[in-house]
């Protein structure tokens, strides 16, 4: 995870909660949109290393536990998976405060190659 910026409480308390629910050789990075208050999640590019494919970008897999994700929030969140998009998006309210969290297949657009850990 990228350090944290000045967030909302409910933004520090879902980052705190996945730390501990994602599986992920290289962790995930994060976005977060102030206006639609929207947490983005994407794996993070990686350049192979030390290997025959050295020098190659590539991502990451990752998997998230999202029960104890869903029982942060008041109520049960509305959740919705898109093949076109290749996302999950879960909605709701959590401390009261309108939460929407979207995990995306591939990294963000812009992002460049972190080196491999491994």
């Amino acid at each position: 995870m990228m350090e944290r910026p000045e967030c909302p409480d409910w933004v520090v308390v879902l980052l705190d909660a996945l730390h501990a629910e994602v599986d992920s050789g290289s962790g995930l990075q994060w976005l977060l949109d102030p206006i639609e208050q929207q947490l983005i999640f994407a794996p993070p590019v990686v350049e192979l290393q030390d290997s025959d494919h050295d020098g190659a970008e590539v991502y990451s897999f990752y998997r998230v536990e999202l029960d104890s994700i869903f029982m942060l929030f008041d109520e049960p969140p509305a959740v919705a998976f898109s093949t076109r998009e290749d996302e999950c998006s879960i909605e709701g309210t959590i401390d009261e405060a309108r939460a929407w969290i979207t995990f995306q297949k591939h990294p963000f657009e812009d992002e460049g190659p972190l080196e491999n850990q491994s």
